[in-house]
């Protein structure tokens, strides 16, 4: 995937961050082909990871909006934890760290299954 390199030796600023999702997103040859979505999962792909950056494809069944989605999220410096999020009996979000190799979905979904 030709993906724009990231400022050599550097992190990147939010918005170069939000300029590379963009502009990924306004391709969507280049990613098309990855989607895939599952009703009861969310399914993700990673599009590209350096020391700089980690950028992914997430598609979304099981969220606030109704029908599938699709998001491009991109993070610098790479994120080597990840979240999964569970709503408490008293309605309130709980964040879970887990490792970024784990499969992420959200854990209300892992403990009903």
């Amino acid at each position: 995937m030709s993906v724009a390199p990231a400022p050599a030796g550097r992190d990147l600023t939010r918005a170069e961050l939000r300029a590379l999702a963009a502009a990924l997103a306004a391709r969507p040859e280049q990613w098309r082909h990855l989607v895939h979505h599952d009703p009861t999962a969310r399914t993700y792909e990673q599009l590209r990871r350096d020391e700089h950056v980690a950028i992914w494809l997430i598609c979304w069944i099981v969220h606030g909006g109704g029908g599938p989605a699709v998001t491009i999220n991109a993070y610098s410096p790479p994120l080597w934890r990840m979240g999964a999020y569970e709503t408490t009996p008293a309605g309130a979000l709980q964040r879970h760290s887990i490792s970024y190799a784990e499969e992420l979905r959200p854990l209300g979904l892992v403990a009903s299954a």
